[in-house]
C-alpha cells in the first residue's frame, strides 16, 4: 500500500483497510479543519489505486472493511468509483463494508458558492492555510497562512477529473448497488451564520438536500456534528439550527465531536486575535443538552470521538431522558477540566 501525507478516517473505520484514492480535500477551506492543509488536492491515477488493492490482497488474509480516503472521495466520477468498488469486491470476497467521506457540495448539485468564497475548482489556483508540517507534499504552502485555506492540483486535467459536481440519485444508487456502504456527511452545524463564518461552503438547506438525497438512494445517513463550533456567542443558534437540520433529514446516526482548535488553522488565528471565543466544557455540555432536547426524529447518537467531554450513546427519543440526566450529573458532580484525557493535548 502506498500513502501520501497523514491519513485520516472516522473512528468507526479503525479496523478498515485504508485505500487512498484522492490526495487531500477539493474544498479544504473550513476554518476549523487542520486536515489536508499540507497538500494540494489531486486524484490518484485509477491504475495506481487498483494496484494498491491487488497488493493488499497479497498482504492481508482477511479484509472485511475498506475506507476510501482522503477527503470527499465521493467527488470522483461515478464510473471510477464503480470500477474501484467492483475490483475491491472481486479481490476480497469477504468484503462486507466500504465507506468514504462526502461533503454536501459533492453530493448535491447546482450549489452556488457564497460571494467571495467560490470553490477552488472554479478558480484554478489558490493558496492554503498553514496546518501541520508538510509530509509528502511536493511544494511548500505559499502565502499568508490566514489568507486562504484551499489548494488545488497544478494539473487542470487532474482537477477536472477529480472534482465531480454533484451526484444524481441514480448515480448514488449505482454506487450503493456496487457495494458502497456509507457516505459520512459532515454537517458540523445547521446554523447558516456559523456555516458562513467557518467557510463550510454550503447552507443548511443544501445540507438537508444532500442528506435526503443519500436517503432516497437507500444509504444509511451518518451525520457529523461539531459541538462548540458557534463559540460562546452563538452556541444556542448553533444547537437549535443543527437540531432543525437533523429533524429535516432524519438520519440514522448522529456522531457529535467537540471542537478542538488545532494550532495554525484559521480558527486558531481568530481565537488568538479575540475574534472567536471558544466554548469551555460547561458550555459544550449545555449545548449538547440543548441539541438533544430539540431532536424530534428517531436517531442513534454515537459519541465515538476522543474530543468529546462525555461519551453519550443512545437512541432518541426513547433514551433522551437518560442522556440528558447523564449530562446533568456530569455538570453537577464532575471536575469539568479533567473530562478530556491527560494525553489529549499531545495527539
Amino acid at each position: 500500500m502506498r500513502y501520501e501525507g497523514q491519513i485520516y478516517r472516522p473512528p468507526c473505520e479503525a479496523h478498515s483497510l485504508i485505500v487512498q484514492v484522492t490526495i487531500g480535500c477539493p474544498w479544504n477551506r473550513c476554518t476549523f479543519c487542520g486536515m489536508y492543509k499540507d497538500r494540494r488536492f489531486r486524484t490518484r491515477p485509477i491504475d495506481d489505486v487498483l494496484d494498491d488493492l491487488r497488493a493488499a490482497r497479497h498482504s492481508y488474509r482477511h479484509v472485511p472493511s475498506i475506507f476510501l480516503a482522503d477527503g470527499n472521495t465521493i467527488a470522483l466520477p461515478t464510473r471510477e468509483l464503480r470500477m474501484l468498488l467492483e475490483e475491491a469486491y472481486r479481490l476480497f470476497p469477504e468484503l462486507e463494508h466500504v465507506g468514504t467521506y462526502g461533503g454536501a457540495r459533492y453530493l448535491a448539485q447546482d450549489l452556488t458558492p457564497p460571494a467571495g468564497d467560490e470553490p477552488p475548482e472554479s478558480r484554478g489556483t489558490a493558496s492554503s492555510a498553514a496546518g501541520e508540517e508538510p509530509t509528502g507534499a511536493d511544494t511548500e504552502p505559499p502565502g499568508d497562512p490566514e489568507a486562504a485555506t484551499s489548494w488545488v492540483a497544478d494539473d487542470p486535467g487532474s482537477v477536472q477529473r477529480g472534482i465531480h459536481a454533484g451526484k444524481t440519485v441514480g448515480e448514488l444508487v449505482q454506487l450503493r448497488e456496487a457495494g458502497l456502504s456509507v457516505v459520512y456527511l459532515g454537517l458540523e452545524s445547521g446554523d447558516e451564520e456559523v456555516l458562513r463564518r467557518v467557510k463550510k461552503g454550503v447552507t443548511p438547506t443544501e445540507m438537508v438536500a444532500a442528506g435526503r438525497k443519500l436517503k432516497e438512494a437507500g444509504f444509511p445517513v451518518s451525520l457529523y456534528v461539531l459541538v462548540g463550533l458557534g463559540g460562546r456567542d452563538r452556541y444556542r443558534e448553533h444547537a437549535l439550527g443543527t437540531a432543525a437540520v437533523i429533524n429535516a433529514i432524519a438520519p440514522d446516526i448522529v456522531r457529535p465531536r467537540t471542537l478542538y482548535i488545532q494550532e495554525d488553522t484559521p480558527l486558531w488565528h481568530q481565537r488568538r486575535r479575540g475574534e472567536f471565543v471558544e466554548a469551555g466544557p460547561r458550555e459544550a455540555l449545555l449545548e449538547t443538552r440543548l441539541l438533544l432536547e430539540n431532536i424530534t426524529v428517531p436517531v442513534t447518537l454515537v459519541s465515538d470521538h476522543i474530543t468529546n467531554y462525555l461519551p453519550l450513546h443512545g437512541r432518541l427519543p426513547h433514551q433522551r431522558d437518560q442522556l440528558i440526566a447523564a449530562i446533568d450529573r456530569t455538570l453537577a458532580e464532575s471536575d469539568l477540566g479533567s473530562l478530556r484525557p491527560a494525553h489529549f493535548e499531545h495527539l
